[in-house]
């Protein structure tokens, strides 16, 4: 999620030329050795737009989002919709300017694929998209909120986010918090769920802004804090990626700072999904090869210090994961950032071990050279055919345009 924008070469020129001009003809559609690395997969393909004039439907015209990127996809088994976040998003792709919105709210019943997915609304007035929890787009104080993955429970869909410090490089490592939001409406409505939030310590000068930033929707009358880095500190679980276990668990994929670590794990039963102190977070495999969970703020802090606890120790940005039926394993897809691309690992047990990286898409893509543009590999159950041998990941990209495509994968 860079927000530079670079002069573009005579590379990004040639790209654009392909990414650019909508439709669904896609870069390096004859040349998919460029796209994909790995011996396991049989073929990878860029395969449409989500967002902006080149989308299945022109989500610029009807709901103002020109360029956006993410698209963490949230199922509602309750009324069959898939309600799919993206972050910040523009009026204009080609240089992210025009109504800007920290993230909006795609919705839409189409689990087709096979041509794209076609947005029916976005959350707003029916005219313009808004955001769910808009951030306050002060840079070194809060630039943005930003999704990271969501689940429904029990018929209530909780939507997790980060706040964002700023996006310039000698800061771009630092985070506010990890926080979410809750609909009890089918989407109509989002309130936070204010204990669930992780904050970041690794800035003790920051404590009281962060603190400030966390408690910014709660009635501070009584002149107490409800979240204080005391009690919610958690570094590595700023970024939160949840996912059904289906075993009466939700499992969350945690990571820490932005891009600049590995994969943590933690769980909590469906009934304590709203309970920070019920969470309980994975530390490591004992000797008779089971996980070991620490519970609540005291066995996080315990757990961010075993560097054994990582269930994927590269240095992993937008991590997300979903049960693959063809392969009968989780796989957790994420960017090694500055390293081979998009990736994934599999696993017979959502704590691993998990399998050496698997690159699906270079790093490159879609450029000829060693220019770097894409981030986000994003995946859901929902979005598979075949029982899972095909599945569709959303790719985003921060130039030459600003937008989210679906990538389509199958496997051998």
């Amino acid at each position: 999620m860079k927000r530079k924008i670079f002069a573009v070469t005579l590379a990004a020129f040639s790209a654009f030329a392909l990414f650019g001009c909508g439709g669904k003809g896609g870069p390096m559609d004859d040349d998919q050795d460029k796209i994909s690395y790995d011996a396991s997969v049989d073929s990878v393909s860029w395969h449409s737009y989500l967002t902006g004039p080149g989308a299945p439907v022109d989500t610029k015209e009807n709901w103002q989002v020109g360029g956006t990127d993410l698209g963490f996809p949230i199922y509602n088994k309750t009324n069959g919709t898939m309600y799919v976040a993206f972050g910040d998003t523009f009026m204009n792709a080609s240089n992210q300017s025009g109504l800007w919105r920290s993230n909006v709210l795609g919705i839409t019943k189409d689990f087709d694929l096979s041509d794209g997915i076609s947005f029916e609304s976005f959350k707003g007035n029916g005219v313009v998209a808004s955001a769910i929890f808009e951030g306050q787009h002060i840079d070194r104080y809060e630039m943005t909120k930003i999704p990271t993955g969501g689940i429904e429970v029990n018929g209530v869909m909780y939507y997790f986010y980060f706040s964002k410090y700023s996006w310039n490089v000698e800061a771009n490592y630092s985070m506010n918090y990890g926080g979410c939001v809750k609909s009890e409406d089918g989407g109509a409505t989002w309130e936070r769920v204010n204990d669930l939030s992780w904050l970041d310590p690794s800035l003790p000068e920051r404590k009281e802004e962060i603190e400030r930033l966390a408690n910014q929707t709660i009635d501070m009358a009584d002149g107490g804090k409800v979240v204080t880095m005391e009690t919610h500190s958690g570094y590595s679980f700023t970024q939160i990626f949840p996912i059904d276990g289906k075993d009466g668990y939700v499992y969350i994929l945690g990571e820490g700072g932005y891009r600049k670590g590995g994969i943590r794990l933690g769980r909590v039963a469906y009934a304590d999904i709203e309970r920070f102190e019920a969470y309980e977070y994975f530390n490591g495999i004992d000797e008779e090869d089971n996980p070991v969970w620490l519970k609540g703020h005291a066995g996080l802090e315990t757990v961010e210090k075993n560097r054994g606890a990582y269930i994927v120790s590269d240095r992993c940005s937008e991590q997300s994961a979903m049960y693959n039926a063809y392969l009968g394993q989780w796989m957790v897809v994420y960017l090694i950032d500055g390293g081979a691309g998009i990736v994934c690992r599999t696993a017979d047990k959502i704590w691993g071990p998990y399998s050496e990286p698997r690159t699906l898409v270079h790093y490159s893509f879609p450029f000829e050279n060693d220019v770097h543009s894409i981030y986000a590999g994003i995946v859901h159950e929902k979005w598979t055919e075949d029982n899972g041998k095909t599945f569709y990941l959303v790719l985003s990209q921060w130039m030459p345009v600003y937008n989210s495509s679906l990538m389509k994968i199958v496997l051998k």
